[in-house]
C-alpha cells in the first residue's frame, strides 16, 4: 500500500513557494516522476490557491478598514448626539415614553435647580500634529452639567467645538501655525456659567506647546 505524503506548510510560505515548485515540475515533469498532465493539475491548484490566498488578504484588508470607518462613525454620532441630548430631555414634550421608545432613560425626579458655576483652571496641553488634550475643573456643577468647549481661529467668532457632562476631553485635527483660542462653560437648564480663562495655542505661529492668555 501506497502512502500520500501530505504537505502542510504556512499559508504565506506556500501561496509564495507554491506557484515557484509548481512551475518547476510543470517544466520537467519527468524530473518527478509525473506525467505532464499531473504536472499541469499540479500548476492549475497551485494557481488556484495563489489567487484564493491573495483575495484573503484583500478582504483582510478591507474587512479591517471597514471597523476603523464603523468605529470613526459611531464616535462622531456619539459627540453629535451628546450634544443634543440633554436639551432633549429638558423639553416637556419629551415625554418618558418617548425616551424609552428609543431606549434612553426615563427623567428622574429632581432637587431645587442650582445655577451652573464658571468651570475653573481651564488647560490644554497641545502637541506639533495637532492632538490636544483639554481639562479643567468642575467647580461644585454636578455630574450632569453640561460643559461646552468653544474656540475661535484668531479674531474669528466663537464655535462650538465640543459638550458632554466631562470635565476632561482630547481632541485632533488643529492646525500646527494657526492661532485657536479656546475657552469652556458649564450649562444647565436655560442658564449658561460665564466662560472659563482663555487659552491660546500656536499663538507663536509655530507647533510648541500652548501659551495661556493674560
Amino acid at each position: 500500500m501506497k502512502l500520500c505524503r501530505v504537505v502542510q506548510l504556512p499559508d504565506p510560505v506556500l501561496a509564495v513557494q507554491g506557484p515557484f515548485f509548481a512551475n518547476i515540475i510543470g517544466s520537467n515533469p519527468t524530473s518527478f516522476g509525473l506525467t505532464a498532465t499531473i504536472a499541469g493539475q499540479i500548476t492549475a491548484a497551485a494557481s488556484n490557491y495563489e489567487g484564493a490566498y491573495k483575495d484573503l488578504i484583500a478582504a483582510e484588508s478591507a474587512y479591517r478598514s471597514a471597523i476603523e470607518a464603523k468605529d470613526a462613525m459611531k464616535e462622531a454620532f456619539g459627540n453629535v448626539f451628546s450634544q443634543y441630548l440633554t436639551q432633549s430631555y429638558g423639553m416637556p414634550s419629551v415625554t418618558n415614553a418617548t425616551l424609552a421608545s428609543i431606549g434612553l432613560d426615563p427623567k428622574t425626579v429632581r432637587g431645587p435647580f442650582i445655577s451652573p458655576t464658571t468651570p475653573l483652571d481651564f488647560f490644554v496641553d497641545v502637541f506639533s500634529n495637532g492632538y490636544a488634550k483639554f481639562r479643567w475643573k468642575r467647580n461644585g456643577n454636578t455630574s450632569s452639567t453640561v460643559f461646552i468647549i468653544e474656540a475661535k481661529i484668531e479674531d474669528g467668532a466663537w464655535n462650538l467645538i465640543w459638550s458632554g457632562t466631562r470635565s476632561k476631553v482630547e481632541l485632533s485635527g488643529f492646525a500646527p501655525g494657526t492661532e485657536v483660542s479656546f475657552r469652556v462653560y458649564a450649562t444647565k437648564g436655560d442658564e449658561n456659567s460665564s466662560p472659563s480663562n482663555v487659552v491660546v495655542i500656536y499663538s507663536n505661529g509655530g507647533s510648541g506647546e500652548l501659551q495661556i492668555a493674560a
